[in-house]
């Protein structure tokens, strides 16, 4: 996912996804770029159980984007994928659209 998210509509997002789905969840591993934060954010977790991490610095010029990988059971891979685009900070949304 290209660009930056909004880390208070993620940590809604997540919440709210993982309380919804998280019998579906057997693992979650990502690299997470936040808006306004130089760190890389590290995401994972086993079911319900998650943890968040700071990674390494973004490299100067280095696009920065978000990969996750969601594994699991009968979850649906474009409700996850647009509700992750939603989070994207709103200029980079609109650029999408």
């Amino acid at each position: 996912i290209p660009g930056s998210m909004d880390m208070e509509k993620l940590s809604k997002w997540f919440e709210e996804y993982m309380a919804l789905n998280g019998t579906k969840i057997l693992r979650i591993k990502g690299i997470l770029s936040i808006q306004e934060m130089k760190h890389k954010i590290i995401i994972q977790s086993v079911g319900r159980d998650y943890h968040i991490s700071q990674g390494s610095l973004w490299a100067q010029g280095q696009n920065r984007e978000s990969k996750i990988v969601f594994i699991g059971s009968r979850l649906k891979k474009t409700a996850i994928k647009e509700g992750l685009y939603t989070l994207l900070v709103e200029e980079q949304n609109q650029e999408l659209k």
